[in-house]
């Protein structure tokens, strides 16, 4: 709970992520309703460079898991499209019963929306 607090704190750098991440349907409140109740840290980010899907998805989960809001930045286009796949795919095996909600708090941006997020916050 007291996560919660926090991250509706920083409402305003958690909406320019979710904008710049191009999360389709998604506002910053549904987002903060599926944040991490009991994290270990406010944002955990991923540099995403795995060899493998199977590798990108324990990344992506290592995010999920850590952080109150997880940040996952590709380090290119071919690894971003994957990252946006893994949560298209498991969005889909949500929506279908196959498993339960997963990786609501994340955030896939690549590094120059990340870094604009960034600079934006400090203004």
């Amino acid at each position: 709970m007291a996560i919660k607090i926090v991250a509706r704190r920083h409402r305003d750098f958690i909406d320019r992520m979710l904008r710049y991440s191009q999360q389709q349907g998604s506002n910053v409140d549904g987002f903060l309703e599926n944040a991490n109740a009991n994290p270990r840290c406010f944002l955990a980010i991923e540099i995403e460079n795995s060899g493998s899907s199977k590798h990108m998805l324990g990344n992506i989960a290592n995010a999920s898991i850590i952080g109150s809001v997880g940040v996952v930045i590709p380090f290119n286009h071919q690894k971003a499209s994957l990252c946006k796949r893994i949560k298209k795919y498991v969005a889909f095996a949500t929506r279908v019963g196959k498993i339960k909600p997963i990786f609501g708090n994340i955030l896939i941006l690549d590094k120059e929306d990340f870094l604009r997020a960034l600079d934006e916050n400090r203004r």
